[in-house]
């Protein structure tokens, strides 16, 4: 159970705060959510608890983690797959699996393979949600910008 004011990760929205916890009667009876706001963008999300586990909610990495993290982050494997829909569904599963240390390797691979041939409109996207996605909990554990971090993640990958 989470608390007000903590601050969690979704796998696929990225890193948040718990607003508030909120009951509400549904027509199996009382349940209650989480209301998250994430750090980035306007997106708040009514999250019912007892589903934290199944969607994959966790709890940020520390300070120490995330600039472990953001050190290392230029090591992290290159994973290459040449049939596109297998490349596809294996960094999606790294993105949903909610570990950054898999979405960093989605980001460094995906980096690597639009500097040697442009990457599909599928996989830009995907990038783009990937680093979102770390970049809004390296910014919110570390209380910097979200810019800041994007631009130390670009110079670190170029």
């Amino acid at each position: 159970m989470y608390t007000v004011g903590k601050k969690v990760v979704h796998p696929m929205h990225g890193a948040g705060v718990i607003e508030e916890i909120v009951s509400r009667n549904e027509k199996e009876g009382p349940k209650t959510f989480y209301l998250i706001r994430f750090s980035v963008g306007s997106l708040t999300l009514l999250l019912p608890c007892d589903s934290c586990d199944a969607v994959g909610l966790r709890q940020t990495m520390t300070p120490e983690e995330a600039e472990e993290m953001l050190s290392s982050l230029d090591e992290a494997p290159v994973e290459y797959e040449h049939n596109w829909s297998q490349r596809y569904k294996e960094n999606m599963a790294r993105i949903r699996s909610g570990d950054m240390r898999q979405v960093a390797v989605v980001i460094r691979t995906l980096r690597r393979r639009d500097k040697k041939k442009n990457l599909s409109t599928g996989e830009r996207k995907m990038l783009s949600s990937a680093k979102k996605i770390v970049i809004s909990e390296l910014a919110l554990v570390l209380d910097r910008d979200y810019d800041e971090i994007e631009h130390i993640i670009d110079t670190i990958l170029v």
